[in-house]
């Protein structure tokens, strides 16, 4: 068995604690419930957020997450979040999840937005989904409740739920 540490590698690192910029290429993290949840469990695992806009300078490692050929059958996938039962469809029929991680660079390019360099900087990963249980409808519903706030600590942001409070 080969292991390999990402010190061993000679390409550079990011600075820790950074968030990196996460991209799902793909219509199917959009579409497919399997892949809905991947990407629901993967931006909750690098703490991250939808945003709209990003600040280059800013910018240090990227997290490209693809999957292979879609097969034709997943073209029209349904979108139902609240499934009672898992589909029956065959595992080999779903694609490979492709992540990779780069670093940046920021290049001249000429015009006042530089150039991206991505340069890989490791892990890469090829995963199958495989085993796949669906969260009970009523469950999951309660799961994606969001707390009531009030209306002054929404507007200075001081919200804190009293889960995440630091002591």
């Amino acid at each position: 068995m080969l292991t390999e540490r990402l010190d061993d590698r000679q390409t550079p690192k990011s600075t820790p604690g950074h968030k990196p910029l996460m991209h799902f290429a793909s219509e199917l993290f959009d579409t497919h419930p399997r892949f809905i949840q991947l990407k629901s469990l993967l931006l909750d695992f690098f703490n991250g957020e939808v945003v709209q806009e990003i600040c280059l300078a800013g910018l240090e490692h990227v997290i490209s997450i693809t999957l292979a050929p879609t097969p034709e059958s997943l073209n029209n996938a349904s979108t139902n979040m609240y499934p009672n039962k898992a589909p029956a469809e065959d595992v080999a029929s779903l694609p490979k999840v492709h992540i990779r991680t780069y670093t940046t660079r920021l290049l001249s390019s000429g015009t006042r937005v530089p150039r991206v360099e991505l340069t890989p900087m490791g892990p890469s990963l090829d995963l199958v989904l495989r085993r796949y249980q669906p969260a009970d409808a009523e469950l999951l519903k309660q799961a994606m409740k969001r707390p009531k706030m009030k209306k002054v600590d929404v507007e200075k942001g001081t919200f804190r739920h009293p889960f995440f409070i630091l002591v």
